[in-house]
């Protein structure tokens, strides 16, 4: 807002440097939260200008969009004016088989780090990743990789152009606003880009 920020308190400490040295884009800058976790999430409906959960897998978007809900509704605000951008794992291409194995590697270090309730959506637990963490901690990933089952490929947005649309009509329907597509894209990102703008944005304009 082009404030001096200087403050003095337990955690944090600012001089009167602290200022940006530049022109915002914008005047007034959207905060957003990240929430794990049911409060945490309430609490980014009930005082951010946005929220940023994760929907890993995209089955998980619905309990995750609820307790949002439910703090928009405790700050007064219209649900309808609220954005939440959905961050899901995204791995598109022409060849179904090539996105899958994109996607592995992904699965394979960060699965064991979602939410047990998120990963129950599609019939997943932490149990079921404790062998591959074994293998990621040993420094072991391609044997990591290999023990990605296809039911596991469902914490991502998988596959050909035509099949992630209806993936993402769900995300839409449980009340996602706006999509973060994250990594890893695809196994040519460049060529994942070009096939979401020419094949995948049209389909929702």
């Amino acid at each position: 807002n082009g404030e001096v920020v200087a403050y003095s308190g337990k955690e944090f400490q600012w001089t009167n440097q602290c200022y940006l040295r530049f022109k915002p884009y914008r005047d007034r800058i959207p905060l957003y939260g990240c929430g794990f976790g049911r409060q945490y999430l309430a609490m980014t409906g009930e005082i951010g200008d946005g929220s940023l959960p994760m929907t890993t897998p995209p089955e998980s978007a619905k309990s995750m969009v609820a307790p949002i809900y439910e703090g928009i509704k405790k700050s007064g605000r219209n649900p309808e004016n609220f954005d939440i951008a959905g961050c899901a794992w995204f791995s598109v291409s022409e060849s179904a088989n090539a996105a899958e194995d994109s996607i592995r590697k992904i699965i394979a270090y960060f699965g064991s780090y979602l939410e047990e309730k998120a990963l129950n959506a599609i019939g997943l637990s932490l149990k079921d990743f404790s062998k591959i963490k074994q293998e990621v901690m040993a420094g072991r990933y391609a044997a990591a990789e290999a023990l990605v089952t296809d039911q596991m490929l469902g914490l991502a947005v998988v596959g050909t152009p035509r099949q992630v649309i209806p993936k993402i009509e769900n995300l839409i329907a449980s009340g996602i606003t706006q999509i973060v597509i994250g990594g890893p894209l695809g196994p040519d990102p460049r060529k994942t880009i070009e096939l979401l703008g020419d094949q995948v944005l049209p389909y929702f304009r």
